[in-house]
Formats: C-alpha cells, sequence, structure tokens
C-alpha cells in the first residue's frame, strides 16, 4: 500500500533556521496547519534530540486550525566548517476516537497510516554590523573641530503663500550665515592669537640666550610691553574657544 501523502501545511516547509550567536539559545518556530474537516495528530522527531528542546513535540490539531512548534537550540560551540546535518521530521496521522493518548497512537500505528515531512536545520551567523556611518563634515577652527553648517536649499518647499518662502527656513539661515561668519571670525583671530603667542614665546627665548652669552655683563632687553587693557593670548585663545563651544551648542546642536 502507497504511503499517505502529508495533511499537514508546514510553515516553513522545508528549512528551519536558527540565528546565532550560539553562545545563548536560538529558537525557530514551525506552524502546522490541518485544513481537513478531521482532526489530525502530530508528533515532531529530530536526528540530535540532546542539542533541541521541542515545545510541544506532539498533539492533535483541530479542524481548520493550526499549532505553533517551538524549536530551541541548545548553546554550543559553533564551527563554521563543520557541516550541518540536524533534521526534524514531523509525523502526523489521522485521530482516532478513544482512550489512548497521542503516543500510544504513535506506537501503535501501521505505517501506511502515517504521513511525515523532512525539514533540514539551517544555522545562520549573523553578518558582522556595517561601519558607523560617516560622521557629519567637520571644520578646524584653531585646534578645535566644529560641525560644518549644513545650507539650507533654495529648493525648499515653501509654505508662506504669500512671500513664497518659509518663514522658519528663511531664519534659519539667516542664524546659519551669521554663525559662518562668527567662526570664521573665531578662526582669524585664533590665528592672530597664535602668531602673537608664538612671536611672544621667541622674543622670551632669545632675551634668555642673550642674558646667558653676554659675558660682559647682563644685557637688559626689553620686551614689547602691552598696550594698555591687553590681555595675554593664551587667556584670550581660552576666552574664545569657550564662546565659539557655547555658540555651537546654541546654533548647530
Amino acid at each position: 500500500m502507497s504511503k499517505l501523502e502529508q495533511v499537514l501545511i508546514l510553515d516553513p516547509p522545508v528549512e528551519l533556521k536558527f540565528k546565532g550567536p550560539f553562545d545563548e539559545v536560538s529558537a525557530s518556530k514551525l506552524t502546522l496547519t490541518n485544513p481537513t474537516e478531521h482532526t489530525v495528530c502530530f508528533k515532531v522527531k529530530t536526528t540530535a534530540p540532546r542539542r533541541y528542546c521541542v515545545r510541544p513535540n506532539s498533539g492533535t490539531i483541530k479542524p481548520k486550525s493550526s499549532v505553533s512548534v517551538i524549536l530551541l537550540l541548545q548553546p554550543f560551540d559553533y564551527d563554521p566548517h563543520e557541516k550541518n546535518k540536524h533534521k526534524f521530521m514531523v509525523q502526523s496521522m489521522y485521530y482516532m476516537e478513544g482512550d489512548q493518548s497521542v503516543e500510544a497512537m504513535f506506537r501503535e500505528a501501521k505505517p501506511e497510516e502515517l504521513m511525515d515531512s523532512k525539514l533540514r536545520c539551517v544555522f545562520e551567523i549573523p553578518s558582522p554590523p556595517f561601519a558607523d556611518e560617516p560622521e557629519a563634515p567637520v571644520e578646524v577652527v584653531g585646534d578645535v573641530k566644529v560641525p560644518t553648517i549644513a545650507k539650507v536649499s533654495e529648493s525648499a518647499p515653501s509654505t508662506d503663500p504669500a512671500s513664497g518662502v518659509d518663514p522658519k527656513l528663511e531664519a534659519l539661515e539667516k542664524e546659519q550665515m551669521r554663525a559662518a561668519e562668527e567662526i570664521k571670525n573665531l578662526r582669524a583671530e585664533l590665528s592672530f592669537l597664535r602668531q602673537e603667542n608664538f612671536k611672544l614665546k621667541d622674543d622670551k627665548l632669545r632675551a634668555a640666550k642673550q642674558m646667558r652669552g653676554d659675558a660682559a655683563g647682563p644685557t637688559v632687553v626689553k620686551l614689547h610691553e602691552a598696550p594698555p587693557g591687553f590681555m595675554p593670548a593664551h587667556f584670550i585663545l581660552a576666552i574664545a574657544t569657550a564662546f565659539l563651544g557655547y555658540f555651537l551648542a546654541k546654533f548647530v546642536l
């Protein structure tokens, strides 16, 4: 007598996929659907019973109903070069009214009464995470990197029918223009302060060399006198850097 064709609809029908990493339990779901007008018994078997937990591994499915089976792969040392031979088999048969349990029915069933479907296991290793998205373009101001301010597109949609210009975009564009101008001024000021600071250090160094090299006596070297109200270059540099940070936090971030 020929073998009966499987009446249950399996989802997935061919492969059970388990996703790594496999240093923890990996789960896969199998849905069994009974499209017939009769109650159907099912039993799930595997070629590697010590590696999997199946819940439920047997039961009955009422007509026009479905049952979800959860398959749990236990943690193990995954070797990508090792060929995976794990398989599952779903056996089914029509339920016969009586006092017998499903297990007893399958034990006593004749081979021609059983229907089965085989599924292979597939182990999937997640791809390496994509590289971080490229950072926003930066602009170097002195020794500080600041985000480049994006320009507002001139073709941005208008929300003001009278003027044809979005007031919010117009205001934002003005703020960005002012920010760009401030950054330009700060860059120029920082460059000037660095030059002044370098010049002062150079003058002091030359004065010290002259004093050590003059055997006849100390030579008094008159350093550049700072005009009234002049602050040291490093102090101004610190103030400019603090102002730049505050300005970027307010308008850019």
